[in-house]
């Protein structure tokens, strides 16, 4: 069960909100490394604020030292976008929330006041993440200075929320996961910094709140899935991770996991909110971003270990996903 206010133990927080409450009106880009408490295990997490409306924190924890809780709070002035950058997926609960949620890489979510999450960490467990803070004040001068269409839309979900359910899940989409991944590998310096910074924090926070519309807003398949069927499309989704560059077809995964195909191919997308050749997809092009930054490999190299026997066509998909070619992030990175 989640835990509540008074139940907490806040021994091992780190709170990125008072880093950004603390922080000047004005002045330039600041970044303000923040300790790590040893009973999480040895780690980073930083704040980069551009002034007290509008800055990012980054968490990474890359081998927990003990089985521990993380506890993410989100102030009485922020609104807390984060993204759940590990590969392997972690265990969150929030305040108010019955059961806990099993956030995998790329998930989302909207945390704000008066809510917190706790992520639930293991011995050797990898945590990363990216949060995105920004004031309901800037949030709403905004929508109401550029008529943002999809501001009076976010206001009703979020004021009909209580209190103690101020959080909002929703899947990440392939733009927004690109606007970190450049803002995270920004070149620039100095002034150019900063302007660069704020103009990309604005592009995820926009991206951002247009998902958890169209999240809310989305038709939920009609079909019935039991418990049965769930487990059995959680093991479909767990085969697919593992062996995600060369992946059974349907017909295979579904006798595997003792479903019929038309069960496997609705299911899937009712549960994880997307088709198993688009989920697929999405495992090979950010395992082949992943890849690419880190510039050990060649593109042709690349393109083999995520499964593509073509570099032609290695390189029009990744195209397509991600707007520019495989060869473009060596350049970009500086790899």
């Amino acid at each position: 069960m989640p835990c509540s206010s008074d139940q907490a133990d806040f021994s091992s927080q780190i709170i990125f909100s008072a880093a950004a409450e603390n922080t000047p009106a004005s002045g330039g880009l600041k970044k303000i490394s923040l300790p790590v408490p040893t009973e999480i295990g040895k780690g980073e997490a930083s704040f980069v604020s551009l002034n007290k409306d509008l800055g990012y924190g980054t968490l990474c924890v890359p081998d927990a030292a003990d089985s521990n809780r993380v506890v993410v709070r989100a102030s009485d002035t922020y609104m807390k976008f984060t993204l759940h950058l590990s590969r392997r997926p972690s265990v969150f609960s929030v305040d108010g929330f019955s059961g806990r949620l099993n956030v995998r890489q790329w998930d989302g979510y909207l945390l704000s006041a008066p809510a917190y999450g706790i992520i639930d960490m293991q011995p050797g467990e990898q945590l990363e993440e990216f949060s995105l803070f920004i004031t309901e004040e800037l949030f709403w001068r905004l929508s109401n200075e550029l008529q943002i269409s999809w501001a009076g839309d976010l206001r009703k979900i979020l004021l009909n929320l209580a209190a103690d359910r101020a959080f909002l899940p929703a899947p990440t989409q392939m733009h927004s996961r690109l606007a970190v991944f450049q803002l995270l590998h920004c070149p620039l310096g100095g002034s150019l910094l900063r302007l660069y910074v704020e103009a990309k924090l604005m592009e995820i926070f926009a991206l951002r709140v247009h998902e958890f519309l169209q999240f809310q807003d989305a038709p939920v398949p009609s079909v019935r899935l039991s418990q049965f069927d769930r487990r059995h499309l959680e093991e479909a989704r767990e085969i697919l991770e593992r062996e995600a560059f060369d992946p059974p077809c349907i017909c295979e995964l579904a006798g595997r996991v003792g479903l019929n195909s038309t069960k496997l191919k609705q299911g899937f997308r009712r549960q994880y909110g997307t088709t198993i050749f688009t989920y697929v997809r999405q495992l090979r092009m950010e395992k082949a971003l992943e890849l690419l930054s880190d510039g050990a490999l060649g593109v042709g190299g690349v393109a083999l270990a995520v499964g593509y026997s073509s570099f032609s066509s290695f390189s029009k998909a990744f195209f397509r996903y991600y707007g520019f070619l495989p060869k473009e992030i060596t350049r970009y990175t500086g790899t």
